[in-house]
């Protein structure tokens, strides 16, 4: 026997309450050779969650309270989840069910789980291993699958990650004691995470903790964190692509040394970022605005600001000002149709902006007219200037 069907759509968190699972048994024995669909559509709150191209069902037998199949196969674009085992058609329905999952992300390396779904169908429990993107173990809740509200829980723990292990194009940045807890609906969810890294040219391990919520049009991070010792660097901000791609963003930065990244910078900086903007097509408008910037470099102090804004292909900079004891680098100006940007270099002692370098500067230049065909023009006086050879 076989049953077949087309444009099925399966609606969760609709009722006004939870729905109520009377015991069943089926005094007969009931056998169905393959239960099959196409373009199956899962909805959540009006929302489509789940487009799904194929469904397979083979050799379902319904005997008393005792449901059970052989394989169960589901297949849309990105994904196909596998199944088989029996549900109990008595108080509370529970099930016992062993799965594997095959996810290919396009533009991300896959995702293969094996793992199994046991519990009363209220109450769902999930254990799972991941082989891919790498090795990990996944334990979580599915509650109140068919009441007016589904939720659950989940914790993904690792050894090991690597971004790479996610997008080949991803910096190689890796991770360890890596441990993720989530919790959410069907299209809203919070994450907190939880690992260990390493700052570029350190030895020494970095602690990484974040806090994360999102949903089908939005993510916001409430607090992304990065500490080692006495350096830190915080984010917080919120990415949004509906109705166009939109952002708001602030990073501050505390006694961070330079040096873990260029050997010949040692330094104790601290900073503070802001930008927002959106997108609409290919044009971008969002300010961006470094109010505070200080620290030592190299062992002179250090300060500065910068205030930009884009706004399409136009850019206007009211003012860029970094400051290394008494030497000085500003750039102000915009480009629109035509380009008109300024520039002031005043150092006394260039060791104090480049080392190994040695006299004095004053620099004053303007970059002028149409895009394609600026004209430059420099005022130059200096003293002494040159290299040391530290060879």
């Amino acid at each position: 026997h076989a049953v077949r069907g087309a444009g099925v759509q399966v609606y969760l968190g609709e009722s006004q309450g939870e729905t109520a699972l009377i015991p069943f048994s089926l005094p007969a024995h009931l056998a169905i050779d393959t239960i099959s669909a196409e373009e199956i559509t899962i909805f959540s709150d009006q929302k489509a969650m789940w487009r799904i191209t194929t469904g397979q069902l083979t050799n379902l037998s319904y005997q008393g309270n005792t449901l059970g199949f052989d394989d169960l196969v589901l297949k849309s674009r990105e994904s196909v989840l596998r199944a088989k085992g029996q549900l109990q058609t008595d108080n509370e329905y529970p099930l016992h069910w062993t799965l594997e999952a095959q996810v290919q992300p396009n533009g991300y390396q896959p995702i293969a789980a094996r793992g199994t779904l046991t519990g009363p169908l209220n109450r769902l429990i999930l254990d799972a291993q991941l082989s891919s993107p790498f090795p990990s173990q996944l334990n979580g809740r599915l509650d109140n699958l068919l009441g007016a509200k589904t939720t659950w829980e989940a914790r993904l723990k690792t050894p090991a990650a690597a971004l790479p292990d996610i997008h080949r194009q991803w910096p190689d940045q890796r991770f360890s004691d890596v441990s993720i807890d989530g919790r959410g609906t069907l299209d809203a969810y919070s994450l907190s995470m939880h690992a260990k890294t390493m700052w570029a040219a350190s030895r020494e391990s970095v602690t990484v903790a974040a806090a994360i919520e999102g949903a089908l049009d939005q993510l916001r991070i409430h607090a992304l964190h990065l500490t080692q010792s006495r350096e830190s660097l915080t984010l917080q901000g919120r990415l949004g692509w509906h109705p166009h791609l939109a952002w708001h963003a602030t990073m501050e930065g505390a006694h961070l040394d330079p040096s873990r990244v260029w050997e010949n910078w040692p330094g104790d900086v601290s900073f503070q970022l802001a930008t927002e903007g959106e997108r609409h097509g290919t044009d971008v408008k969002a300010p961006f605005l470094l109010p505070k910037l200080q620290g030592t470099l190299r062992q002179f102090p250090l300060t500065g600001k910068v205030e930009a804004h884009v706004d399409g292909n136009q850019v206007h900079i009211p003012d860029v000002l970094l400051a290394s004891a008494h030497s000085t680098l500003r750039l102000q100006g915009k480009i629109e149709n035509t380009v008109d940007l300024s520039v002031e270099l005043h150092s006394g002692n260039l060791r104090e902006i480049w080392p190994q370098a040695r006299g004095s500067v004053d620099l004053r230049g303007r970059l002028s007219g149409q895009q394609d065909k600026p004209e430059l023009s420099l005022q130059l006086a200096g003293a002494r200037i040159g290299f040391e050879n530290t060879s």
